[in-house]
């Protein structure tokens, strides 16, 4: 009860971030930085959930190899699949989505399923040391000119090392985790009114493609997920959670800041619609099909 309540915490500042985006808009007219500022400060609290183990760091980082391919070989292909029914900043925003390294929450996640703890926090960090260099070549490759590799590499650098290295002081300084979560939640609802604000023009002129993205972000998550489960049912119940969730989960946030820095406020309409239905996926499988009395996942 405690984890749902929790989520539904999380699912209703996501909400209010929401409305009030579109209510009052962007208020700061500084979208991007203010962005890149915020996920900064969710990442280092997010991160704080990340232990390593500094005697088989080497041996054990190799782990991560697999939700490494399931991030950049399962979820990125399918994203930039899903760009070529868009054009213009909407398909600029769905490659920068494709092109991100799998969400940090993963490894909380991870605890409230009752996955494979171990894999989750080795693929994350495999993949976060991956994406330094995958995520700008992609972006590169399939965006073209119009977006710098070194601004980009430069970008994920400093929002990759530094939340890592102050989530060890919050570790070090026991930070109460109620105190951190609710940290995060106002933060989360500060970043997603900002977001959702920056793009407020296009939620009330441009219904249709606002449909769109919904549609494609519903169909990419759940549909990749579900099939996942079906592919991987072979595998015991810990570990196939894990890699299912890194192959239907990006940090949908650093795209986000990202695109509001470096491209025009609309590329980062398809990370916002990607960032709800990732949450609602999330309260799907642990408050439907994580069930006790289910067999699943």
């Amino acid at each position: 009860m405690k984890i749902r309540r929790l989520l539904s915490g999380i699912s209703l500042y996501l909400l209010l971030g929401f409305f009030l985006g579109l209510i009052v808009g962007d208020p700061t007219g500084q979208s991007g930085t203010i962005s890149m500022i915020a996920l900064g400060a969710m990442m280092t609290l997010s991160m704080a959930e990340i232990r390593m183990d500094r005697t088989s760091f080497g041996s054990d980082l190799s782990k991560g190899l697999i939700p490494a391919v399931m991030c950049f070989g399962v979820l990125t292909p399918i994203f930039l699949l899903t760009s070529v029914f868009f054009e213009g900043d909407f398909r600029t925003g769905w490659i920068m989505a494709a092109a991100m390294p799998a969400g940090v929450m993963i490894v909380p996640y991870a605890s409230v399923l009752r996955s494979d703890m171990k894999l989750a926090l080795y693929g994350e960090l495999a993949i976060y040391l991956i994406a330094l260099i995958a995520t700008p070549v992609i972006a590169y490759i399939a965006i073209g000119a119009s977006v710098s590799f070194f601004e980009l590499f430069w970008i994920l650098l400093v929002l990759i090392l530094v939340p890592l290295g102050l989530s060890r002081v919050v570790i070090s300084i026991k930070l109460d985790d109620r105190v951190r979560t609710r940290t995060m939640n106002f933060i989360m609802l500060f970043f997603f009114m900002i977001v959702v604000g920056a793009n407020r023009s296009v939620f009330f002129e441009d219904l249709q493609m606002v449909v769109m993205l919904v549609l494609a972000s519903f169909a990419t998550i759940f549909g990749t997920g579900l099939l996942l489960d079906r592919l991987l049912s072979f595998m015991d119940k810990p570990r196939k959670k894990t890699i299912t969730m890194f192959g239907t989960i990006k940090n949908t946030g650093l795209a986000i800041a990202i695109c509001l820095t470096i491209f025009p406020e609309k590329a980062a309409m398809p990370a916002t619609m990607l960032v709800i239905f990732e949450m609602v996926w999330i309260i799907f499988l642990i408050s439907w099909k994580y069930d006790p009395n289910r067999d699943f996942l």
